[in-house]
Order: structure tokens, then sequence, then C-alpha cells
């Protein structure tokens, strides 16, 4: 009588096989998943601009409310464009505060100063409390929309993961590389 625990080689590869199988058919799903992704962001985003609609119902007749797709914009940012001309400024204006040996300013130091600047987007200038021009930082005007985000209902990701369940089983696992296809109760009883 053979071990019940012992490793059954036809079975790993049979295994392997399936995994190997597996990983194909999902890297083929996931890039349908991207361009269907794409196709609704690119949607939302036009219907966004045309009709000013930020979020968008996300419903199905079987599962009802899934959540909500909503398109976000972008803020007003400034970043240092010219690090010369920001150290120079940070040099003079702070000395000690935010400058270090060699005239290097932190990058805390640096996020600092930018986030509590004024952004004037019609001029592209940052202004600091001081009402003086921050030199070397380029200002953005924001408001342009970004990918939108989805955000699932309550119990939505059960809902589905259940309906997905019900819809699909598991196909059997198939060994391309074996000569033997029988499966492993077959082999077993043969032994």
């Amino acid at each position: 009588m053979s071990d019940p625990n012992a490793l059954d080689l036809n079975e790993i590869r049979v295994q392997l096989a399936y995994v190997a199988i597996e990983q194909i058919r999902l890297e083929g799903e996931q890039k349908k998943f991207a361009a269907l992704r794409d196709q609704v962001n690119r949607a939302a985003v036009a219907a966004y601009k045309q009709f000013g609609s930020k979020s968008f119902a996300a419903t199905d007749d079987d599962l009802g409310s899934l959540g909500t797709l909503t398109v976000n914009e972008t803020h007003d940012s400034a970043r240092v464009v010219d690090e010369d001309a920001f150290k120079a400024w940070v040099e003079r204006k702070y000395e000690d505060a935010g400058v270090e040996y060699k005239t290097i300013v932190r990058p805390g130091f640096e996020k600092a100063l930018i986030s509590s600047a004024t952004l004037d987007t019609k001029s592209g200038m940052a202004i600091d409390k001081d009402g003086e021009i921050i030199p070397g930082v380029e200002v953005k005007k924001g408001g342009d929309p970004k990918t939108p985000s989805l955000r699932y209902a309550d119990g939505a990701k059960d809902r589905i993961r259940e309906l997905l369940a019900a819809r699909t089983e598991q196909p059997a696992p198939v060994d391309l590389t074996a000569d033997d296809t029988r499966d492993a109760s077959e082999r077993e009883a043969a032994a």
C-alpha cells in the first residue's frame, strides 16, 4: 500500500500546468480590464468637461448600487524650477532658518515655504507671507480633471463576489506535459 502523503509528480505537473494557463488567462483579463477602465475614465472625464458632472453612480440590475465614480480635480500647485534663484532667495531671506552649508535648502523647508505661499495662477508666481515673490518657483493652475476614482458602496464587493462565484466555475486542471492523461483517482486505482 502506498503512502497517502507521498508526492504525486504527475499531479504536481497537472497543477503547474493549470497555474501556467491561469496566469496567461489572468494577464489577458487584466489587459481587458485596463482597456475598459481607461474607456470608462475617458467617458467620465468627457462628461465632466461637457456637463460639469463630477460623480456618477455605478449600478447593476442584479446588485443594485455598487458605488460612485468620482472625477477629482487637480489643485493649484507650485514647484521649484530654478534651483539657483530659489536658493539665493532663501539664503537672503531666511539666513539660518532653512539653509545649510553650501546653501542647500532642506526638502521639508522647501515644501513648507511653497505650501504656505500664495499661488497666483494668473501671473504664475508664488508669493510668500510677506508679499515677496519667490523666485525660481513655477505655479500651475489646478482644476483639471484627474483620473476618476471608484468608491464601492457598503457591501458591494461582497455582493459582486457572490454573483461572480455563482456565475463561474473553475475549469478543471489540464496537464499539457504528461503522457498519462488519467486523473489521480484512475492512476491510484491502476496502481
